[in-house]
């Protein structure tokens, strides 16, 4: 057997015996509440996996999160510690919220896309300079923040002006 199947047989069987391990343990929990951890197990794989819709919204609302884990995975690669994934994973969120709102001009789409950009500078000070990204995270995420903040409670504020 060579190195990489070694590998990939030892990472599914760490998982594996992690997913049951948890089962277990949510299992015993179930029963010491008084209730039957088959039926729990049961009623969560139906729920999660038993009919199309519930197999949609699975999938529906895992995607953020594989993607997230994706964002920092990509970087963790490339010798990235990405300590910023759950603030992406915010500022995504709010955004899409906020441009569902209002319709923002192409000069302020384009402004929002370029400042996106904005979270290349950590990296790009790593890789070139070798300092610590996450000070240098920290100081962008600050601003990234405040001005997308800022630009949420205008469109709040525009799309609640226009309804009244």
């Amino acid at each position: 057997m060579n190195e990489r199947r070694t590998e990939t047989l030892v990472v599914t069987l760490v998982t594996v015996t992690n997913l049951l391990i948890a089962f277990f343990i949510s299992g015993i929990v179930i029963w010491a509440l008084g209730e039957d951890p088959w039926f729990a197990l049961k009623t969560l794989l139906y729920g999660a996996f038993g009919y199309d819709e519930g197999l949609g919204y699975t999938l529906y609302y895992t995607t953020n999160f594989i993607f997230t884990g994706l964002a920092f995975a990509i970087g963790f690669h490339c010798g990235l510690f990405n300590i910023g994934a759950e603030g992406q994973f915010i500022m995504g969120a709010l955004f899409s919220g906020a441009i569902g709102l209002a319709f923002y001009p192409s000069e302020h789409l384009l402004r929002i896309i370029l400042e996106e950009y904005g979270r290349a500078i950590p990296g790009y000070l790593k890789a070139k300079r070798g300092s610590h990204e996450v000070s240098h995270h920290h100081h962008v995420q600050l601003y990234r923040f405040s001005y997308h903040g800022e630009h949420l409670v205008t469109c709040l504020k525009t799309s609640q002006r226009d309804v009244t």
